[in-house]
């Protein structure tokens, strides 16, 4: 079941589905049969607040934009906690309500939609560097919603109130 479905993504035959209201993944055989769910709401580690991206890594890794509580979550294909990066602040590193998350190269790239920033961090969560800010130059967004990363590594951001999407390099 669907209250508010914000995030998607496929791996391995299988679609993972991130409900932002029920604060949970679910998982899905390519067929639409249900597998399994992870998370519910609350703060402690596997659990959820409002989460809306998501992205899986070349070794299976889930990660999830868990944007009220400022963090990027990442779990196994079976919902297993591994481990979450970000804590709420305006800091380099630190996360407001991040919207959304892709990765390229083991670096994970984050769509931090309050502060209108993308911000790199390597795989671990460690804070490599951030570009953006509000406006509506290029290179600046207003209230970007979404990111992936194509194969040649250029990242494309889903910049809504600008009405575009923007394209820059991985770094």
């Amino acid at each position: 079941q669907f209250q508010h479905s914000t995030g998607i993504v496929v791996y391995e035959n299988n679609v993972y589905v991130v409900d932002e209201k029920l604060d949970i993944v679910q998982k899905f055989d390519n067929d639409g049969n249900f597998i399994l769910k992870w998370g519910g709401g609350g703060n402690e580690n596997g659990e959820f607040n409002e989460p809306q991206g998501i992205t899986i890594d070349s070794n299976g890794i889930v990660y999830v934009a868990d944007s009220m509580n400022h963090r990027i979550q990442q779990f196994t294909t079976d919902g297993e906690f591994l481990s979450s990066f970000g804590k709420y602040g305006f800091n380099d590193g630190k996360l407001k309500i991040p919207v959304d998350v892709a990765v390229y190269e083991n670096n994970v790239y984050v769509v931090d939609g309050e502060r209108d920033i993308v911000q790199k961090f390597d795989s671990d969560g460690n804070f490599i560097l951030k570009w953006g800010g509000l406006g509506n130059e290029n290179g600046e967004f207003d209230k970007p919603q979404g990111i992936t990363i194509d194969s040649s590594g250029t990242v494309y951001v889903a910049d809504s109130k600008n009405h575009r999407i923007q394209q820059f390099t991985s770094d």
